[in-house]
């Protein structure tokens, strides 16, 4: 009886996503991938914010807090420090506002397309945007007219959308809300 409730217990208890990020975390030697951290090392040896992961090594779990805790201020309504940071941020960027948002760039991406377009309208799109810009075109009902990259034949890489494509479908979509292109491609291309 012991080896079989043993044995349900052990299977139950058992943790694959947690023990695969200890595997991966304990493997990992470079980071080449989001979030930009590199897992912290970007931070450590940084004059500017090397304290800031300092701090965090130690309280990483006393930090992950609620909306709850007042001091805090809110996201969703900021009017106390979170305000004050997105003021000074904006002032940085040299922007008129700028807003914070959790869930990095890819939850960002659906919440600008939500809010440029309207159900329906369109958009000049780089086909091999990051799929969070074609989430976020779904989510808004927008239609998307999209522009073909060009091909380095060569190097087996897809490069920057070409000009005289941007400027054909600008004449020929001139209710078009936006045009949206990556720069640089995910292999570094960039346009001119």
């Amino acid at each position: 009886m012991y080896r079989i409730l043993n044995a349900q217990v052990q299977e139950r208890s058992r943790t694959p996503f947690y023990d695969q990020l200890k595997n991966y975390v304990w493997m990992a030697k470079d980071s080449w991938h989001t979030p930009g951290h590199s897992s912290g090392e970007s931070l450590r040896g940084s004059p500017w914010v090397n304290d800031f992961y300092d701090f965090m090594g130690e309280h990483i779990f006393d930090a992950d807090l609620s909306v709850s805790v007042k001091m805090l201020d809110s996201l969703m309504e900021p009017t106390g420090v979170i305000a004050e940071a997105q003021t000074i941020a904006a002032k940085a960027f040299g922007a008129r506002r700028t807003f914070f948002a959790t869930n990095g760039t890819s939850t960002s991406n659906k919440v600008i397309f939500q809010t440029l377009l309207a159900p329906g309208e369109k958009l000049l799109l780089d086909r091999n945007c990051h799929k969070s810009v074609h989430h976020g075109v779904v989510l808004s009902g927008g239609h998307p007219i999209y522009l073909d990259s060009s091909i380095n034949a060569k190097y087996s890489l897809y490069g920057p959308v070409p000009k005289k494509t941007i400027l054909s479908a600008i004449r020929g979509h001139p209710d078009a809300q936006a045009i949206i292109l990556t720069s640089c491609t995910y292999d570094g291309l960039r346009y001119d």
